[in-house]
């Protein structure tokens, strides 16, 4: 039998158990409910991500649904209209895609400098020229060819939307004449995909031209692309996209503008001035190597 100073010694401890066992619960308790709270939040998480993701997936399927309401179906290619041409494009298409680039046999100078942009914005996959310089070439029977005017400074293929059957280089120097004319589309750098549209867009020019000894590329390049159709013609209807204008400039943006420094253009193409080639080479000077003075030798009109 204990003495009373044992016995309160003992009463306090058990006091203590039974306060330390309540509080035990308690926090067992709020534990729980913790547990079952985190596990609500976590599902209602993973129910935000599934609608975002759903939200994603419609996103993605609208601007499909948008893209192919302006855009026609590929088509395959028939190899066998042309073996040659479709082994030389097998061995340098990069993701289904080529530049075509038509010259006369006599502007080798401007060919020289075209093919150093090309390799220096490095895209190096037209005559023994362009063998030399690791490019490869079809040659046409009989060889007949246009002149290169335009000075690569950036790889184009990393610009383009490929949202239309036709992207198109304007020859308007702003907004209401680049993108509100039905004039503007410049021959000079364009953008097909291979659908009916744009197959039948290059037939018809090609035939008005071969008719039309007169015409001009360009000029029947707008008329195919805008006429709509009346009685006695079909139109194209091929979906068009025009190219940002300060992107791919032509010469009548270029000025002596300080601004125009600060672009990171895509292509110059050389259409509104004679001395094409020397205009091409001051154009490198000036937005490749920073030479400030490089345009000054140009008239502003």
């Amino acid at each position: 039998m204990g003495t009373p100073s044992s016995r309160s010694g003992a009463a306090i401890v058990e006091s203590w158990s039974n306060e330390s066992m309540e509080w035990m619960n308690m926090l067992r308790s709020d534990i729980r409910m913790l547990s079952e709270k985190n596990a609500e939040l976590q599902k209602t998480k993973e129910k935000l991500q599934i609608a975002e993701q759903e939200k994603g997936r419609a996103q993605e399927q609208h601007a499909l649904l948008v893209k192919s309401t302006r855009t026609n179906r590929p088509v395959l290619p028939d190899e066998s209209v042309n073996p040659r041409l479709a082994k030389i494009l097998t061995e340098v298409a990069v993701g289904k895609e080529v530049i075509v680039v038509l010259v006369y046999s006599n502007v080798k100078s401007m060919l020289e400098m075209w093919l150093t942009n090309v390799k220096r914005v490095g895209y190096t996959k037209l005559s023994d020229l362009c063998n030399e310089n690791g490019v490869f070439a079809y040659k046409r029977d009989p060889d007949e060819t246009e002149r290169v005017l335009a000075a690569w400074l950036q790889c184009p293929f990393d610009h383009l939307y490929r949202d239309s059957d036709v992207e198109v280089m304007s020859d308007g120097h702003n907004s209401m004449t680049a993108y509100g004319y039905n004039d503007a589309y410049s021959s000079g750098f364009f953008y097909i995909r291979p659908t009916i549209p744009a197959i039948d867009l290059l037939d018809r020019v090609a035939n008005r031209l071969t008719q039309e000894p007169n015409a001009l590329d360009q000029a029947v390049l707008n008329e195919e692309l805008a006429f709509p159709s009346h009685p006695e013609y079909i139109g194209l209807y091929a979906s068009r996209r025009v190219m940002d204008f300060f992107l791919f400039m032509n010469s009548k943006i270029i000025r002596k503008d300080s601004n125009l420094k600060k672009l990171k253009l895509v292509a110059v193409h050389i259409n509104y001035h004679p001395d094409e080639l020397y205009r091409m080479k001051e154009v490198v000077e000036y937005y490749v190597y920073s030479k400030q003075d490089a345009l000054y030798a140009f008239p502003d009109g």
